[in-house]
């Protein structure tokens, strides 16, 4: 199953971390944990891993040919729990794995540069060829602010009380 999240919930954010503790159970072709924008209009926000592999990607797309993409080697196994997190905005994408920065590129945009927030998903990704998320989420965790490593490390094991500041 998934979840669906509002529409347009997140257009706004110029900046914004994503974060959760997540298990897949198998890699199915392309399947998303996270899936925001809209796919027939090539303007998309994921975190999925590619094709049937365990190589993990955060991808920004704002037009057709207008992908930004961070990656992570292969060396994930299935029914494992990994916390990932992904930073966007100011001061460039970045692809965090259990704390550690795996990835980065200087593209600053993040869910404002999309224009596209028709269609976001917990679970389930914007594109029908794609397959749905097999696996369990936990703690999933929006910010309207780009979280350090610092911070992502010391906060990816806590309970939230709900009212700290920027997470959405």
């Amino acid at each position: 199953s998934y979840v669906q999240l509002p529409a347009h919930i997140f257009d706004h954010l110029q900046v914004a971390t994503v974060e959760a503790w997540v298990k897949w159970d198998d890699w199915a072709y392309f399947s998303q944990w996270f899936a925001f924008g809209a796919d027939d209009q090539w303007r998309a926000m994921f975190i999925n891993h590619r094709e049937g592999t365990p190589f993990f990607q955060f991808a920004i797309y704002t037009g057709h040919d207008q992908l930004h993409l961070l990656t992570l080697g292969g060396d994930l196994r299935l029914g494992q729990w990994y916390h990932m997190a992904a930073v966007s905005g100011p001061g460039g994408m970045r692809l965090y794995l259990n704390g550690m920065q795996v990835d980065h590129n200087s593209y600053e945009g993040s869910f404002a540069a999309i224009g596209a927030g028709e269609n976001n998903y917990l679970g389930r990704p914007n594109w029908k060829e794609n397959a749905y998320f097999h696996g369990a989420l936990d703690e999933v965790r929006v910010w309207s602010v780009a979280r350090s490593g610092e911070e992502i490390r010391a906060g990816m094991g806590q309970e939230l009380r709900g009212d700290e500041a920027g997470l959405m």
